[in-house]
């Protein structure tokens, strides 16, 4: 009698664990948030279906999500992101994008700017090795990041994972990645007094952070070009 060889991904999924693959193909990203992943999860505890899921309760608890992502991980369906860690999570049946997408999907309120946005839009002929994009500073992402989860949210919701601001690393798919925050991105100018984009250059960020640079506001170029960047990033579908 012929032995059986074990197998990387050995276990069997649940049926509610098959229903969830389901649930991330369908939702084509190729990587996702704990918070993201918690959403499908209470999508499937949730949401009405005529398959026979054996779920023990109406909505997810922590211990359900944290379950349900280590199975999916033991059989080979997602695995902690290669640069961001186990914070994000890689879908492997969804196909990879260039790093430019990856932090955006990662990072839903940064985009590309200045001379990166002006060479994805055919507006320059330069180059520039390193990735670069823009996003609010941290007080500003911490305020915005509190008002999506709640709209993501249902009112008598207990969230076990908090929306957090993402400390993006050095290198995103092989490609160097450089991040502006800006103090007052989105927001409508009243006077002359606020003129400029004061930007913060972050010291306190663990070392597997990509590298935040100031920009320098007081340029009306640069103000020119962080407004036309934020337009056009928000134009194109695969954009913040």
């Amino acid at each position: 009698m012929a032995q059986r060889l074990p197998t990387p991904f050995s276990d069997k999924l649940t049926h509610a664990g098959k229903h969830l693959v389901e649930l991330l193909h369908v939702h084509n990203r190729p990587v996702l948030s704990i918070f993201e992943f918690h959403r499908l999860v209470w999508r499937l505890y949730t949401e009405p279906t005529d398959k026979k899921l054996y779920l023990r309760s109406h909505t997810p608890a922590q211990a359900d999500t944290f379950r349900l992502r280590d199975s999916l991980k033991d059989n080979g369906k997602i695995a902690s992101d290669p640069d961001y860690g186990p914070s994000v999570l890689r879908i492997l049946s969804v196909p990879d994008l260039p790093a430019e997408d990856i932090a955006s999907l990662v990072d839903e309120f940064c985009y590309v700017s200045h001379l990166s946005a002006m060479q994805r839009w055919g507006l320059t002929d330069r180059h520039p090795e390193s990735l670069i994009m823009s996003r609010p500073d941290r007080s500003t992402l911490k305020e915005k990041l509190h008002l999506r989860e709640s709209a993501l949210t249902e009112a008598a919701e207990e969230n076990p994972f908090a929306m957090k601001i993402i400390n993006h690393p050095h290198e995103v798919r092989g490609r160097p990645l450089t991040m502006y925050e800006f103090e007052d991105v989105g927001r409508v100018r009243e006077g002359p007094k606020q003129r400029g984009s004061r930007c913060h250059h972050r010291t306190d960020l663990p070392g597997h952070g990509a590298e935040t640079r100031p920009l320098r506001g007081h340029d009306p170029r640069s103000r020119r070009l962080a407004a036309t960047c934020a337009y056009l990033s928000k134009r194109d579908n695969r954009g913040c």
